[in-house]
């Protein structure tokens, strides 16, 4: 939850007035517990999956030739009826993956900056590091196999 409930505690924290966006977002938010904020970003993940590909497609069929020597494929026409049927299998792989696994992921134990940095790096270099010695093994196994 934000640390300020009325606008007039955020302005007298800040030192100045708030806006008219960040008052509407204090006004909207400021009772909202921070799971039901978070679950928000849902929302803007559908709107960064929807609105990317819209503005491909319209540059894709209105602009072919200034667009075709930048694509992978430039020989590869899809039709409107094949494209629409990969978006709504793009928008399924959405809703059933990538909702469910951001809403399960949600930090449900706060941590401070410094520990969360701190006990964070560890864990990332052994990552790396196991990552690099499983990907050592599979080429020294495989060389040993192939000599």
């Amino acid at each position: 939850m934000l640390p300020y409930t009325t606008v007039e505690a955020a302005e007298a924290a800040l030192g100045r007035s708030l806006s008219a966006a960040e008052t509407l977002w204090l006004n909207y938010s400021a009772n909202k517990s921070d799971y039901f904020l978070y679950c928000h970003n849902i929302l803007f993940l559908f709107l960064i999956f929807s609105l990317f590909p819209f503005y491909y497609l319209f540059l894709e069929y209105f602009f072919q030739k200034s667009v075709g020597p930048y694509k992978i494929q430039p020989k590869v026409k899809l039709s409107f009826s094949d494209t629409l049927r990969c978006y709504k299998s793009v928008m399924r792989m959405f809703f059933l993956v990538v909702g469910p696994l951001q809403l399960v992921s949600f930090p449900s134990i706060k941590v401070s900056v410094f520990w969360s940095f701190n006990g964070s790096a560890p864990f990332f270099e052994c990552f790396v590091k196991l990552g690099y010695w499983v990907l050592d093994f599979r080429i020294n196994a495989v060389s040993f196999v192939m000599e």
